[in-house]
């Protein structure tokens, strides 16, 4: 009887969703081209080369090279997530999870306190194209970067970091390079995907519900980073607090950058509900750094 109810439940929210389809074309094509747009102009240039670049680095020992000479546990994926960000150190993280190199409980403690946004997304896209002011856009990458250290150091001590890297023969740098476009392309396309699917629900959500702007930009910015920023940054909130929204909203990267990547770790069963609360629990102490100092810088 409950799984019947289950599916008259799942039939008719997906009856609902048809509806809400055809009946609302023009938000659907506009959420589209918009999520496509983004694709293009921000999210390819800041990612994709950092996907291959640290396919290449882990195919020539990049990153086992690091691990003997910085003496901190797991200190090769904590510098790609530095260099490259989300959803790359995903990428790297199964990759590790793949070869028994780290093991399920560690990968999620390590995922939660370093899942955040590239430098070149946050200085590129953040400070160039959307505040006009890279020098802000620094001070936000730093307070993410502070945030995260803190409940890294907080756990440091539980992690595990006992399974050793695999060495593998070394691959010929082309047929590294064009495994990687093969793969990385497809990484890529999987998060247009996830980019379109949250923006035609923020869409259907500012269209069928009265909301306040200000209001439905930081939904936004909960449900997907990208959109989210563009929508804080038009918002008419003052300047201080919009410097504060965007820095919560990259600290915490959104439901749908979170959706990728358990899209890429999802055959590993890791446990969502605990990230999503360490992520919380980060993008708190992002609120409290951020309003210290951007208080300190207006003041």
């Amino acid at each position: 009887m409950t799984k019947r109810i289950k599916n008259m439940f799942l039939y008719i929210l997906f009856t609902f969703i048809i509806y809400i389809f055809l009946s609302n074309p023009n938000i659907i094509i506009l959420s589209m081209n918009s999520s496509v747009n983004t694709f293009i102009n921000s999210l390819v240039p800041s990612l994709l080369p950092f996907l291959i670049l640290t396919d290449i680095l882990k195919n020539y020992g990049y990153f086992n090279f690091l691990d003997k000479i910085i003496r901190f546990k797991y200190s090769s994926f904590f510098i790609v997530s530095l260099i490259s960000g989300l959803p790359a150190n995903a990428n790297l993280l199964r990759n590790y999870l793949k070869n028994n190199e780290i093991s399920k409980e560690d990968a999620e403690k390590i995922l939660s306190c370093s899942f955040f946004p590239g430098p070149m997304f946050v200085v590129g896209f953040v400070g160039t194209t959307l505040i006009k002011n890279t020098k802000i856009a620094f001070i936000m990458l730093l307070i993410i970067y502070a945030s995260n250290l803190i409940m890294f150091l907080f756990y440091y001590k539980t992690l595990d970091a006992s399974q050793k890297s695999i060495i593998r023969k070394k691959e010929p740098f082309f047929t590294c390079f064009k495994k990687s476009i093969i793969s990385n392309s497809k990484v890529m396309l999987m998060i247009l995907g996830c980019l379109s699917l949250f923006n035609i629900l923020i869409s259907i959500l500012g269209y069928y519900f009265n909301l306040n702007g200000n209001l439905l930009s930081i939904i936004n910015g909960f449900l997907e980073i990208s959109s989210g920023l563009k929508s804080i940054s038009f918002s008419n909130i003052n300047t201080y607090l919009k410097y504060v929204f965007m820095t919560v909203t990259l600290s915490f990267s959104g439901i749908s950058v979170l959706s990728q990547a358990f899209s890429l770790l999802n055959e590993y069963e890791l446990n969502i509900l605990y990230i999503i609360k360490q992520k919380i629990i980060i993008a708190l102490i992002s609120l409290l750094l951020s309003l210290l100092t951007f208080y300190l810088l207006f003041q």
